[in-house]
């Protein structure tokens, strides 16, 4: 039975399992419940009863009016590919007697999300893109503003502040900055989300599960950490490599940058432009596609009056 019949009928009783349940004047034994999170698969079933097969239902003239669905789930340490290897075999010996059935194994995944997995995927590479370009923007930001505090920085150490505490504080100022874009981004994306919602195809599967939880909240925190300790490490540490001497001496003119300094800003913008490149180009292709896909004709007629 589905979750919501049986918190309906039961109220989440674990006792249920084994009762009997009458549907249409047949009396039916309860095996399981379907996991809350696969009802959406099946929105408008409350229970599953065995399959009953007829001698006209199998044969030749009415096999392509039979299509079975049927949700399983994997033994430990078994792989889709075994078993689609093993439903084969089964496919196999069945048709033995005659039939020419075929059994078509996928996960799961593919039947809730559907034909919208790949652009998906592009789109996840494409934010993933601009995000890398948004990370050396900002190193580069860090590097010039570090290397204008060079004074402060030979002055710290000076007085007995080591190069783990420099770190640490640069590092700091990196990760706050960064959770901050984060905190940002979450308060941006909530205050689109409705207007995104209703911008989304109709046949958009499961679009009303779409919503910001917990799981957004850890991903969004995670990003944010990570991008602060790779973009943020190196800056900051090219920044606690001070010669105190030259620095204090010259007063703070010329930015203390070093050769090392200026090469990976060199890096870094050059890393920007490329991706940034990658984005125009994979842009210009979809809109592209997106053009080539309107212009193609359905061969429908138009009916007139």
């Amino acid at each position: 039975m589905s979750h919501e019949l049986w918190r309906r009928l039961f109220s989440r009783d674990r006792g249920a399992i084994g009762a009997r349940l009458k549907l249409d004047g047949d009396s039916y034994e309860i095996v399981g419940v379907l996991p809350e999170t696969l009802e959406t698969l099946y929105p408008q079933v409350e229970a599953w009863v065995p399959a009953k097969f007829s001698a006209e239902s199998l044969t030749e003239e009415h096999r392509w009016y039979v299509d079975y669905t049927m949700v399983a789930r994997l033994r430990k340490n078994v792989s889709l590919q075994q078993a689609r290897a093993a439903m084969g075999i089964v496919a196999v010996r069945f048709n033995k007697e005659g039939f020419k059935f075929g059994i078509e194994v996928r996960p799961i995944v593919d039947e809730q999300v559907g034909d919208v997995r790949g652009p998906l995927y592009t789109l996840l590479a494409a934010v993933g893109l601009v995000l890398l370009v948004a990370c050396s923007n900002v190193a580069s930001l860090l590097l010039a503003r570090n290397a204008s505090r060079f004074r402060e920085i030979a002055v710290r150490a000076a007085i007995g502040a080591g190069r783990a505490r420099l770190v640490t504080q640069l590092l700091t100022e990196s990760l706050l900055l960064s959770f901050l874009g984060g905190a940002f981004g979450l308060l941006l994306a909530y205050a689109s989300l409705a207007g995104l919602i209703r911008m989304a195809p109709a046949d958009l599967p499961h679009v009303d599960a779409i919503r910001l939880d917990s799981d957004v909240l850890f991903f969004t925190l995670a990003v944010s950490f990570i991008a602060a300790i790779v973009f943020g490490l190196v800056p900051s540490a090219l920044s606690a490599r001070t010669d105190l001497a030259k620095t204090l001496k010259e007063g703070g003119r010329g930015t203390g940058s070093s050769r090392v300094g200026r090469r990976l800003r060199s890096v870094l913008v050059t890393s920007e432009v490329a991706l940034a490149l990658v984005l125009l180009v994979g842009s210009g292709l979809l809109l592209r596609s997106f053009a080539k896909i309107l212009d193609i004709q359905p061969g429908l007629i138009q009916p007139t009056c």
